[in-house]
């Protein structure tokens, strides 16, 4: 489950960050408050493609990143588990990277 988000010059978004309790989560808005640029750059952290569009004006790159910790107990079928850490960007030149 996501427990952090990051997101720097991804659409209207200059910077924010996000903790989300590990309970339920509801993101809410009137029309136009950037609730699907919020969706947008959580399919980007999960590896969703974007192009330069999603560059906010004046910017020459664009990250988000996340943080999804591992469960107190992992399930009896997994005998590891690790916190994934995915960092996309969007230069303003070139094809979108991760780093994780």
């Amino acid at each position: 489950m996501l427990s952090y988000l990051k997101i720097d010059n991804y659409a209207l978004i200059e910077r924010e960050e996000l903790e989300f309790s590990p309970a339920f989560n509801v993101v809410t808005g009137e029309s136009g408050a950037g609730k699907s640029i919020l969706m947008g750059a959580l399919e980007f952290l999960i590896g969703g493609r974007t192009d330069r569009g999603a560059l906010r004006s004046g910017s020459d790159r664009c990250t988000v990143s996340g943080i999804f910790p591992c469960p107190r107990r992992p399930p009896r079928a997994s005998a590891h588990c690790w916190t994934m850490r995915a960092f996309p960007s969007t230069p303003a030149r070139g094809n979108s990277r991760c780093a994780g």
